[in-house]
């Protein structure tokens, strides 16, 4: 068999791991530009090493590959630790090589995870892999509305969507392990319900950004069709999705390639379901959301697209009053 067809083994493989982060890592302690497409490059080939690795791991004994798989683990947390400290140059803001040190990062992990994970190590890996896939796609995360279990993302310039998708769609394994393992006691539930929610809210987002309309449809269904673990969700998370349902709806008034109007006012009434719960809400702290500026905009839009639609009176009233309701009297905000 030629030395190109030849199957690698497993220590083989960890070998060419190491060898290239033995070059790579002491580059990172301050990557000047010049060097950060080659740092980039050997970071994509150091995850393309550890998938094999891990395709690999089943057809071979446990005792000989788990020390290996170890040894893969702790380098992924290292480079994970280190993508956040890239820092920004005049010339590149790194959120490339932060993408691939995230995607080097991710696949060692996942190349240690157990055979048989418990609830916690899936948290762990679909968190990962969700803002993997975020930072690969080209969302930034705006740290004014970062949260534990939900994170805000703008589009950005920068997006490697092909690989985002393969990672977040490699992933759903963990989603479906997750959801088929028992908690007969319920004290993972609400983790359970936040780390699946930003997994499908990390694959809608990504598919929109990529204009698989269809995908981003999927996930958005499937985080709003399960009203019970929508309820399991924290007051500001939800708050969080509900803007995110409602940034897609609008992009598709103003941006309406390859989708109809009938598409926006699907997306604007999710963001609503989502949202409209809140508003009667008697915990703390649903008073400061239901006179932000996004749901405020959210009841405008609301309107707005019913009139669009030539919706009947008694839509248009309800509209109506649910910005009387929420709205702030002053002299600058009323007029004849």
């Amino acid at each position: 068999m030629s030395e190109g067809k030849r199957k690698r083994g497993l220590q083989e493989i960890h070998d060419e791991i190491k060898g290239l982060l033995l070059t790579t890592k002491p580059q990172l302690d301050d990557p000047k530009p010049s060097t950060r497409p080659s740092l980039t490059s050997d970071l994509y080939q150091v995850a393309s090493l550890a998938e094999s690795f891990l395709e690999q791991r089943p057809r071979s004994n446990k005792k000989s590959w788990i020390q290996l798989a170890d040894s893969l683990d702790q380098e992924g947390v290292n480079l994970w630790n280190i993508s956040g400290l890239i820092r920004k140059t005049p010339e590149n803001d790194g959120r490339i090589l932060v993408g691939a040190l995230r995607l080097a990062a991710f696949r060692l992990i996942e190349s240690g995870v157990e055979a048989k994970p418990g609830i916690e190590s899936l948290l762990h890996i679909l968190q990962l892999a969700s803002k993997t896939g975020a930072t690969l796609s080209g969302m930034a995360v705006n740290t004014l509305y970062l949260h534990p279990f939900i994170m805000t993302l703008l589009p950005s310039e920068v997006g490697r969507h092909d690989v985002a998708a393969r990672v977040l769609t490699s992933a759903a394994k963990y989603e479906e392990l997750l959801r088929n393992t028992d908690d007969p006691d319920g004290v993972h539930q609400a983790a359970i319900a936040c780390g699946t929610v930003v997994y499908f809210s990390s694959r809608m987002e990504a598919a929109w950004q990529e204009k698989n309309y269809t995908v981003a449809d999927f996930m958005s269904q499937k985080i709003t069709d399960d009203d019970q673990r929508i309820t399991l969700l924290p007051l500001h998370s939800r708050q969080l999705l509900a803007s995110k349902f409602h940034r897609i709806g609008k992009s598709m008034l103003e941006l309406p390639e390859g989708t109809k109007p009938s598409d926006a006012v699907v997306w604007l009434q999710k963001a609503f379901t989502l949202a409209d719960p809140l508003e009667d809400n008697t915990v703390p702290g649903v008073a400061e959301l239901k006179a932000s500026s996004g749901y405020r905009e959210l009841r405008w839009l609301r309107l707005a697209t019913l009139k669009r639609r030539k919706a009947g009176d008694a839509a248009l009233l309800d509209a109506f009053k649910s910005i009387i309701d929420h709205m702030d009297y002053s002299e600058a905000n009323i007029t004849e």
